[in-house]
Protein backbone atom coordinates (compact mmCIF):
# COMPACT_ATOMS: atom_id res chain seq x y z
CA UNK A 1 0.00 0.00 0.00
CA UNK A 2 1.38 3.36 -1.00
CA UNK A 3 1.53 6.19 1.49
CA UNK A 4 0.16 9.67 0.97
CA UNK A 5 3.59 11.17 0.39
CA UNK A 6 4.25 9.07 -2.72
CA UNK A 7 0.79 9.05 -4.29
CA UNK A 8 0.98 10.43 -7.81
CA UNK A 9 4.73 11.13 -7.75
CA UNK A 10 5.86 8.10 -9.74
CA UNK A 11 4.62 9.45 -13.09
CA UNK A 12 5.38 13.15 -12.64
CA UNK A 13 7.05 14.70 -15.67
CA UNK A 14 9.75 17.40 -15.41
CA UNK A 15 8.75 20.92 -16.39
CA UNK A 16 9.29 22.02 -19.96
CA UNK A 17 11.31 25.18 -20.65
CA UNK A 18 8.09 27.07 -21.38
CA UNK A 19 6.54 25.97 -18.07
CA UNK A 20 9.75 26.79 -16.20
CA UNK A 21 9.87 30.32 -17.64
CA UNK A 22 6.17 30.83 -16.82
CA UNK A 23 6.79 29.68 -13.24
CA UNK A 24 9.69 32.13 -12.82
CA UNK A 25 7.66 34.96 -14.34
CA UNK A 26 4.77 34.48 -11.87
CA UNK A 27 6.95 33.70 -8.82
CA UNK A 28 6.99 36.08 -5.87
CA UNK A 29 9.82 34.48 -3.87
CA UNK A 30 12.80 32.16 -4.22
CA UNK A 31 14.18 29.83 -1.56
CA UNK A 32 17.89 28.93 -1.72
CA UNK A 33 19.27 26.31 0.69
CA UNK A 34 22.85 25.25 1.39
CA UNK A 35 23.10 21.90 3.16
CA UNK A 36 25.72 20.67 5.63
CA UNK A 37 27.40 18.64 2.85
CA UNK A 38 27.85 21.87 0.76
CA UNK A 39 25.16 20.97 -1.82
CA UNK A 40 22.68 23.68 -2.74
CA UNK A 41 18.99 23.54 -3.69
CA UNK A 42 16.58 26.24 -4.78
CA UNK A 43 12.81 26.48 -5.26
CA UNK A 44 10.70 29.14 -6.94
CA UNK A 45 7.30 29.84 -5.40
CA UNK A 46 4.54 28.09 -7.30
CA UNK A 47 1.80 30.66 -7.91
CA UNK A 48 1.26 29.45 -11.47
CA UNK A 49 -0.12 26.10 -10.23
CA UNK A 50 -1.08 26.72 -6.59
CA UNK A 51 -3.82 29.33 -6.75
CA UNK A 52 -3.95 29.54 -2.92
CA UNK A 53 -0.65 31.48 -2.98
CA UNK A 54 -1.98 34.98 -3.58
CA UNK A 55 0.56 37.22 -1.83
CA UNK A 56 4.23 37.30 -0.94
CA UNK A 57 3.28 36.46 2.65
CA UNK A 58 1.54 33.24 1.53
CA UNK A 59 4.57 32.22 -0.53
CA UNK A 60 7.05 32.91 2.28
CA UNK A 61 4.90 30.87 4.66
CA UNK A 62 4.96 27.99 2.17
CA UNK A 63 8.77 28.21 1.95
CA UNK A 64 9.02 28.09 5.76
CA UNK A 65 6.76 25.01 5.73
CA UNK A 66 8.91 23.28 3.09
CA UNK A 67 12.05 23.89 5.15
CA UNK A 68 10.44 22.62 8.35
CA UNK A 69 8.81 19.52 6.87
CA UNK A 70 11.39 18.41 4.31
CA UNK A 71 14.77 19.66 5.50
CA UNK A 72 14.66 19.92 9.30
CA UNK A 73 18.18 19.53 10.82
CA UNK A 74 19.78 19.29 7.35
CA UNK A 75 20.15 23.00 6.50
CA UNK A 76 23.44 24.81 6.99
CA UNK A 77 22.17 28.15 5.69
CA UNK A 78 19.24 29.38 3.63
CA UNK A 79 17.68 32.57 2.32
CA UNK A 80 14.34 33.68 0.92
CA UNK A 81 14.39 36.37 -1.76
CA UNK A 82 11.59 38.67 -2.97
CA UNK A 83 11.70 38.20 -6.76
CA UNK A 84 8.62 40.17 -7.79
CA UNK A 85 10.70 42.88 -9.47
CA UNK A 86 14.26 41.53 -9.74
CA UNK A 87 14.20 37.86 -10.79
CA UNK A 88 17.75 37.13 -9.59
CA UNK A 89 18.69 36.50 -5.97
CA UNK A 90 20.85 39.31 -4.61
CA UNK A 91 21.47 41.07 -1.30
CA UNK A 92 19.06 43.87 -2.24
CA UNK A 93 16.02 41.58 -2.38
CA UNK A 94 16.81 39.15 0.47
CA UNK A 95 13.98 39.17 3.01
CA UNK A 96 14.80 36.25 5.36
CA UNK A 97 18.01 34.43 6.23
CA UNK A 98 18.43 31.12 8.09
CA UNK A 99 21.47 31.01 10.41
CA UNK A 100 22.26 28.77 13.37
CA UNK A 101 18.83 27.16 13.35
CA UNK A 102 16.73 30.36 13.25
CA UNK A 103 15.07 32.46 10.55
CA UNK A 104 15.91 36.16 10.81
CA UNK A 105 14.41 39.03 8.82
CA UNK A 106 16.90 41.02 6.76
CA UNK A 107 16.51 44.79 6.66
Amino acid sequence: MKGRKTKGLENRQPLTEEQRSEQKEKATCLLVIKFHDANTWSKWSNEWKQKKLKTLNDSVGEMFRICEVSFKNKIHSAAIFDVREIKKPCAANKIFQFEKGFWKPVN
